[in-house]
């Protein structure tokens, strides 16, 4: 979704690939109002347009404010790697690692490889 006050943002949610949105239209109102009343979890990312050329963008970090923790299933140890060839610091403990973003969110990723029974 497109939101235009301000610098302007995008939205993008991310959820349940089986669900259909009522209109195809990406920016139909109607498809605001489905999402907001959905019971499954969404995530919502949000891009501010140019904010990467902005220099004094931040969002403020706050306990209420930014990404909480993402489960995946994959290599963590090759995640970590990544990161920390990009100088990013890395605390790692047990199945999960935590990092600090630019604007100081704290982000926590979770091996979360479920089995098949």
């Amino acid at each position: 979704m497109y939101v235009t006050r301000g610098n302007g943002f995008t939205l993008y949610f991310l959820g349940d690939k089986n669900l259909n949105v009522p209109n195809l239209d990406i920016d139909a109102i109607e498809n605001r109002e489905w999402l907001y009343q959905q019971s499954h979890l969404f995530i919502e990312i949000q891009h501010y347009w140019n904010s990467e050329y902005d220099t004094n963008f931040s969002l403020k970090a706050t306990p209420n404010n930014g990404l909480k923790r993402i489960n995946f299933s994959g290599d963590l140890k090759l995640l970590k790697e990544k990161l920390e060839i990009n100088n990013i610091p890395v605390h790692q403990e047990g199945d999960s690692i935590t990092f600090e973003t630019i604007d100081k969110h704290l982000i926590s990723l979770k091996n979360c490889i479920q089995h098949r029974v």
